[in-house]
């Protein structure tokens, strides 16, 4: 078929806005079409099909081309690995609450942690950290970063249906739940920091699928830097991947209005902790571990969580991991109602919330490790006045990622890789919004990581 016909087929007015326009510092090198991308005028530049190549992002730049035009169904592999959110101000928290709700599998959940000794972890096998294939300072494998975000769109597609099976009554698809985990380490071991780099950025479709799935992605992560087996990951996983279906049995208006809750609708929201209980029919389905990930993601350990306001010590660990994931990919996700956080924005809010006591210092420390201060994916100017995006974390060396690094204005060009660890006469100036478009400025003394 025609690049000719393809415009027609797909530029038609019944589909027109189905289109967005974005920007051409967007789209990425190395990229299959599955659908043409066009001009603001609807010219056809590339047909599906066609790679994304230098050669004509170099062409996009000569004929001054800022802006394209894209198919929404291509968005969530546009924006791959790249943060959505851009707010420098943290969004306004309810604060503890009690569910007014409860069920046969909450009850024996609350029994349990009312006995004690249900909530720590058996001893561990071996570490899956200990698999990981090292890849020091370098970019991303030619290819790997097409074929995780195809992975990981196939897995949303799988946990759609298990949510799908449990809004329906026909219980929990524990089969499906097993091979998304299963996708999702295998990935994780091949490359960590693409993985990650993917599972801290997601896009803002098909919530709260979407949002579980990222949830699960980046408690992986944590929960790898933390030494767990390959079982209790899996068991992480799972728990994280079910804890918001039970929001497709709350009023949708609820969580899809621009408006800010208040305290009343937020009540509502607690209860589906709990109502993801009911659905699966039987708690047996999944393990104890998964079913506490499931019921207390939402729990913070100085009592200011729901569905029950537990604390510290009466929170399990996996739980712990899990909400700090959770926490995070909510602050950078934007949502009807408010915009996304810049990532290292969310992450000093993260941070804050230690101090608070919301979250454990042990699995803000994993967060650290695991994606950065600066975390993978965002985008920041150099003390050179370059400009870079953050590919891999350097462990506890948070401050100092490795970057792939341009001149300003040239990010068509190939980046220069850069370990910050290693290059220690560079620096991060400040975060950025996007590589072609600067942040505000923000008062020096505002860091502190130097």
């Amino acid at each position: 078929m025609s690049a000719v016909l393809d415009k027609t087929e797909v530029c038609n007015e019944s589909n027109a806005h189905e289109f967005h326009a974005i920007s051409t510092s967007s789209l990425r090198v190395g990229t299959r079409l599955r659908v043409p991308i066009y001009d603001e005028g609807d010219i056809l530049l590339i047909a599906r099909g066609q790679v994304i190549t230098p050669v004509f992002m170099e062409k996009l730049r000569l004929r001054r081309i800022s802006t394209v035009k894209v198919h929404q169904s291509e968005l969530p592999r546009v924006f791959a690995g790249t943060p959505m959110g851009e707010s420098r101000v943290a969004p306004n928290e309810h604060g503890g609450a009690f569910a007014p709700f409860e069920n046969a599998a909450s009850v024996a959940l609350d029994t349990l942690v009312k006995r004690g000794g249900h909530i720590g972890l058996p001893p561990q096998g071996e570490a899956v950290a200990n698999h990981l294939v090292q890849h020091g300072a370098s970019g991303y494998a030619e290819g790997a970063l097409e074929r995780f975000v195809d992975r990981r769109e196939a897995c949303l597609d799988q946990a759609e249906d298990v949510y799908r099976t449990l809004s329906e009554g026909r219980g929990l698809n524990t089969e499906a739940l097993n091979n998304i985990a299963d996708e999702a380490l295998t990935d994780l071991t091949e490359d960590f920091d693409l993985f990650n780099c993917l599972g801290v950025n997601p896009h803002t479709d098909r919530y709260p699928v979407r949002h579980s799935l990222h949830v699960s992605m980046l408690a992986l992560g944590i929960g790898t830097k933390l030494g767990l087996d390959r079982t209790t990951l899996k068991e992480l996983s799972m728990g994280c991947l079910i804890h918001d279906a039970g929001m497709l049995k709350i009023d949708e208006d609820l969580y899809s209005t621009p408006a800010p809750l208040n305290r009343i609708e937020f009540l509502e929201i607690t209860k589906h902790p709990v109502i993801v209980f009911d659905m699966m029919k039987k708690m047996e389905r999944i393990s104890s571990r998964a079913a506490f990930v499931a019921y207390q993601i939402h729990e913070r350990c100085n009592g200011e969580g729901y569905p029950r306001k537990r604390c510290g010590p009466q929170i399990h660990f996996l739980s712990k991991l899990a909400g700090i994931s959770d926490a995070y990919i909510a602050l950078v996700s934007p949502r009807p109602h408010r915009g996304g956080m810049l990532p290292y924005k969310a992450m000093e809010r993260m941070l804050s919330g230690v101090r608070d006591g919301l979250y454990d210092p042990l699995a803000m420390r994993a967060l650290l490790q695991t994606v950065g201060l600066f975390p993978i994916g965002s985008f920041v100017e150099l003390s050179d006045d370059r400009v870079a995006k953050v590919t891999r974390s350097n462990g506890d060396i948070y401050h100092r990622p490795i970057l792939s690094v341009w001149r300003k204005g040239a990010t068509h060009e190939l980046p220069e890789v850069v370990d910050l660890a290693e290059q220690t006469d560079l620096s991060i100036k400040r975060p950025l919004v996007s590589l072609d478009e600067f942040a505000p400025k923000v008062e020096a003394d505002e860091y502190s990581w130097e």
